[in-house]
């Protein structure tokens, strides 16, 4: 390759030959001044643009050589002014590029900048959402503005300078500038004259310097020194394209030119890959250089006449990239059309044929909900029209119509159509809202997926969509329809006034358009090929609704269950009590009946989450169900006796009767779940230990078996017989229980009946199924409100979106932001019971009753300490140490009076784990509390006994926050590490990780390189070890603990070990040693 740059160095002083013999010595003069000028500014590109490949003297020399090149023989037809544009335009095509700081900061205020975010919304997104402007999107802006800038540059020049005989070049140079960065069409346009002054081609000009810039393609424009400076092996975000763009030019030694020259005759690029990816790229970008090259000698036939026969290059040979060390191909994942959208229809992604329908009704609520929002329509407005029929032909309709903000061309075409993109998760979305100017308000869509009209072909064979946008002005687009026949055919798009049949309808005065704004879909299926009914398809609308914010109309009918005004109205006036007959129960089995001695009183509470919400987000209606229990109403019947049998107590002696009538001393009860409308209610009777003693020794010496045996009337009592068969140290008491199943759903009427159902959640108007996707429950259980004490609407909206599986049938998790907010809801709305006769029904509700199917496994501090409500659960009294509930403000303002020790000791904290199973055991309010308590002070570790067979640590809190907390820990779980006295300590059972440890801490520091970018799998290993450690005494007694310490040292310093052998430099720390200097505890060697 020597040869190939020396002959373009050869070549580079022709056109400078020809400038210096043209005769104008001022002209020549000028024109090296404005080079060096040139020169001296373009180093500066590298300030504004450090990671992007060379645009210096050595390109603009490389510009001039290729143009030489392109021009070939007939560069002897250059003339003088010809070859001064020519060498100029190479060494100010890219002066735009250079900024000064002042410049970039003016830049940003002015309009240009506005309308390029305007033109690039996922730009716009991010700086409206960022305090300062993104260095990447100032970089991209400033390049993409850098050839309008051209002319700014040159009239800051020394008048004069940039002129032939006294007639300025100024607006010719710029013109031929800026076109390098402007489309090819735009080089026919009249600005680029073919005979300027003294015979000076413009649009030649233009069309050289467009092919040389893009010719430049090799390893001048990026030296391996300066990659290796830069560092772009490791760089993230938009940095990626200026590696890939210096990695291409890397591998290439640039193009070569045939001696002999036939007509649209081939450049051949030189170039050796040592990647796929990089010949990919090659590759792609030869692709782009043949179609410009192609373009450009097209150009040439409105040249001046005499360089319409000029020979341009018309193609790219691609022999000359050769691949290092591998077989090049485009060896690659390649889907299957037809196949992959056949697997979103098929029955193995949607078990239920009738799914379609909630994507359309979820589309719709969206259209609507998105009107409200970004053009302030009047709620009330907003409908929803549902209608289902079969025509002449036998065939079923489903059609939607809604009110909402409908499409146009942009949105059908890029997301409509497009599978797994949705419009409503968006950054044209996104950067519609923005531009409403409150950022504090929050969209976001039911629909998550993107599939949306390609759900109807599951039992669908044709669609038709009418539509009409209502632009961000408010004012109506442009009407239309759409036909699609199947899912592999073309779609068909029409826009008014072309003729389109009536759009199909039960009303046989369909038009053709919508007149409106808002969208129509109709959904054609034939019932020999699809297994559904007709009457289930508007069952089904019915069942997916969940208190829409919008007018449902079902065949013209407007809908009046669910609504969503009902969310406002309390499910009953106030507490309800019944005392439950024992129709209510289910067959009594044989045995002692507990039921006879004792009264059921059942209790409603009414809790009004709408009212008492904290967010807009979260509405609902609950109510509160408490089962106590009270003696029977006779003595004789609240007694023991009341429970046995017959039989039983006509033969017992006086005396021991008498002594059941009064032996029991206390009742309680203990529910749970059972199903819907269900509970398994345990009544525990706490009665004298030596009268039940006496009446299984009187039962056992009458030898009775079967139902009237002491073990078969009380077999429902867990370890009484062990208690009984003592000798000595007999209890005073001893619990009698039996679980019965309680039906109560037939005790609510009114309102309260309407609105409590076992589907009890909803987001933005639509149904979520509460099956768990996967539980302990198995497969078909259900997630519940306090395990089944809580029943009634919840609906969330916007961000308070559950995680759903894909098929949208089963739940998968409940978000820490949701629980937060149905939390403190649930608070308030139970804090005017607190002082009633109800207290003891809603204490419970300070605990954690959201959602206990789904525990707090990967929730972060970032996520708890960002999540919108966490300054209102400062103010909430969570924390109860000694009996007396305080805030974590309460907690604060005594903590800087006075050192504090153990704050949180009452709420059993120190078997919190890191990473493992442990964490899913932990409630919200263990979470919160932790959270809170890290966040606000000062935390010390004073570890009593580290190496000792129980070691235990002493937290000490002091306020205000002096210490600086390192950011990686809002990465990591609540209470992951705290400051101990002892640096050397890694880790005690029971208690977080060391922060004052050196191996901790750079964990914590490094938490982004090792847990996220590179390392992800080593540092969840080094995790794992750390939760063995820390829940050892939690699920290990006795000698099952043995060596499990020693066991989670090796894991981390394999870990370790493996870190070492893997980082370029790896630091001192890594040489360190863990070692188990106790069956409880690890500690560091250095």
């Amino acid at each position: 390759m020597a040869g190939h740059r020396s002959l373009w160095k050869e070549q580079v002083v022709e056109l400078w030959d020809i400038l210096r013999g043209g005769g104008d010595a001022q002209l020549t003069a000028d024109v090296e001044y404005l080079v060096d000028y040139a020169a001296g500014k373009l180093i500066l590109a590298r300030d504004t643009f450090p990671d992007y490949t060379l645009h210096d003297r050595r390109h603009a020399d490389n510009v001039i050589g290729l143009m030489e090149k392109l021009l070939g023989p007939d560069i002897e037809s250059v003339t003088l002014l010809e070859a001064a544009m020519l060498i100029l335009a190479a060494y100010f095509h890219d002066i735009g590029m250079v900024y000064s700081r002042e410049e970039v900061r003016e830049l940003l205020e002015e309009q240009d900048f506005k309308d390029y975010l305007d033109e690039h919304p996922s730009a716009f997104v991010r700086v409206a959402q960022s305090d300062e402007v993104p260095g990447d999107i100032v970089v991209d802006y400033c390049r993409a503005r850098h050839a309008d800038r051209v002319s700014e540059h040159l009239y800051r020049l020394e008048p004069g300078k940039l002129a032939w005989q006294s007639v300025s070049l100024v607006e010719a140079l710029a013109t031929v500038c800026k076109s390098h960065n402007e489309p090819l069409d735009e080089l026919r346009s009249d600005r680029f004259e073919t005979d300027f002054l003294d015979g000076c081609d413009l649009r030649l000009c233009a069309i050289l310097l467009r092919a040389a810039d893009l010719l430049d393609f090799d390893e001048t424009r990026s030296p391996t020194a300066v990659y290796e400076h830069l560092r772009l092996d490791d760089a993230e975000g938009s940095r990626k394209v200026s590696r890939t763009e210096w990695a291409n030019h890397m591998a290439a030694r640039g193009f070569v030119f045939p001696r002999d020259r036939s007509p649209g005759y081939a450049v051949k690029l030189i170039a050796s890959p040592d990647q796929p990816a990089v010949e990919n790229a090659i590759r792609k970008f030869l692709d782009l250089v043949e179609h410009e090259l192609r373009g450009c000698r097209v150009l040439l036939d409105s040249c001046h006449p005499r360089w319409r026969s000029l020979n341009f290059p018309g193609n790219v040979d691609r022999r000359g990239i050769v691949s290092q060390g591998y077989l090049w191909g485009d060896y690659r994942f390649v889907l299957d059309r037809h196949a992959v959208l056949q697997l979103f229809m098929g029955d193995r992604l949607y078990a239920n044929p009738y799914v379609f329908i909630r994507e359309l009704l979820q589309n719709a609520i969206d259209a609507c909900r998105l009107n409200v929002y970004l053009h302030d329509a009047d709620p009330e407005s907003m409908e929803v029209h549902i209608s289902a029929w079969e025509d002449e032909s036998g065939n079923y309709w489903f059609r939607v119509d809604d009110t909402g903000v409908g499409m146009d061309r942009h949105i059908i075409e890029n997301y409509f159509l497009g599978v797994g993109r949705s419009y409503y998760s968006s950054d044209d979305l996104q950067a519609e809202i923005l531009r409403k100017g409150n950022k504090s308000r929050k969209f976001m869509s039911i629909s998550r997926f993107g599939i949306g009209v390609l759900s109807t072909f599951i039992v669908g064979d044709h669609v038709e969509v009418s539509t009409r946008r209502r632009d961000p002005d408010g004012r109506a687009g442009v009407r239309l329809r759409m036909s699609l026949n199947s899912l592999d055919d073309f779609f068909v798009l029409r826009s008014h006034p072309m003729s389109v049949p009536a759009f199909p309808g039960r009303d046989e005065h369909e038009s053709d358009y919508r007149k409106k704004c808002g969208t129509s879909v109709a959904v054609r299926i034939n019932p020999a090929k699809s297994d559904v009914a007709l009457d289930k398809l508007l069952q089904y609308a019915k069942d997916s609704l969940f208190y829409p914010p919008a007018k449902i109309f079902i065949n013209g009918i407007e809908w009046r269950e669910r609504e969503y005004p009902d969310l406002s109205w309390p499910l009953l006036d106030g507490p309800v009590s019944h005392i439950v007959s024992d129709r209510a129960f289910a067959d009594v089995e044989s045995g002692a009946d507990l039921l006879k001695t004792t009264e059921i009183q059942l209790t409603f509470l009414p809790l009004d989450l709408t009212r008492n919400s904290p967010l807009q987000q979260l509405r609902g209606q609950v109510l509160a169900v408490s089962v106590d229990v009270y003696p029977a109403i006779s003595n004789r019947q609240s007694s023991l006796l009341a429970a046995l049998p017959r039989e039983l107590i006509d033969e017992l002696p006086s005396q021991l009767a008498a002594r059941l009538e009064r032996c029991i001393k206390s009742r309680e009860s203990v529910c749970r779940k059972r199903s819907f409308g269900q509970l398994d209610l345990m009544v525990l009777l706490h009665c004298e230990t030596t009268v039940i003693k006496e009446l299984r020794v009187w039962l056992n010496a009458r030898h009775l078996k079967g139902d009237l045996s002491f073990d078969s009337l009380f077999s429902r009592t867990l370890g009484l017989e062990g208690i009984l068969d003592r000798e000595a140290n007999l209890p005073p008491t001893v619990s009698l229980g039996r679980i019965y199943t309680l039906y109560w759903l037939d005790l609510l009427d009114g309102r309260a009946a309407r609105h409590v159902a076992e589907e009890w959640l909803g987001h933005n108007g639509v149904r979520v199924s509460v099956k768990l996707e996967a539980g302990p429950g198995g497969p078909h259980s259900a997630a519940s409100l306090a395990g089944g004490l809580l029943y009634g609407p919840v609906c969330l909206f916007d961000r308070l979106r559950p995680d759903v599986s894909v098929a949208r049938d089963s739940l998968r998790d409940i978000s820490y932001a949701i629980r937060s907010a149905l939390h403190l809801a649930l608070r308030r709305a139970a804090a005017g019971y607190g002082d009633s006769e109800f207290r003891g029904a809603i204490e419970g509700l300070s605990t954690d009753i959201g959602f206990p199917e789904f525990k707090l496994r990967s929730v972060t501090s970032a996520q708890i300490t960002d999540d919108d409500l966490f300054w209102e659960w400062m103010k909430e009294k969570t924390i109860n140490p000694g009996g007396k509930g305080l805030s974590m403000d309460d907690l604060c303002a005594r903590a800087a009076k006075k050192e504090l020790w153990q704050p949180l000791r009452a709420t059993g904290l120190w078997s919190i784990e890191h990473s493992g199973d442990a964490r899913s055991a932990m409630n919200f309010y263990d979470v919160l509390r932790v959270a809170m308590l890290e966040s606000r002070l000062d935390l010390r570790l004073r570890i009593l006994e580290p190496d000792g067979e129980f070691p235990y640590g002493e937290l000490r809190a002091s306020h205000p926050k002096k210490d600086i907390r390192p950011a990686g820990l809002d990465h990591l779980p609540p209470f992951f590490a705290v400051r101990y006295d002892d640096v050397d300590v890694v880790i005690c059972s029971n208690l977080p990780a060391n922060l004052a440890n050196p191996l901790i801490a750079w964990l914590v520091e490094q938490w982004e390189v090792l847990g996220v970018r590179v390392y992800p799998a080593i540092f969840l290993r080094i995790r794992h070890a750390l939760a063995i450690v820390a829940n050892l005494r939690m699920f290990t007694v006795g000698t099952v603990a043995d060596g499990e310490a020693s066991r989670a040292a090796d894991q981390v310093n394999s870990a370790l070990d493996k870190l070492r052998r893997s980082m370029a430099n790896p630091p001192e720390i890594l040489a360190a040693q863990v070692y188990a200097s106790s069956k409880y505890s690890l500690r560091l060697r250095q």
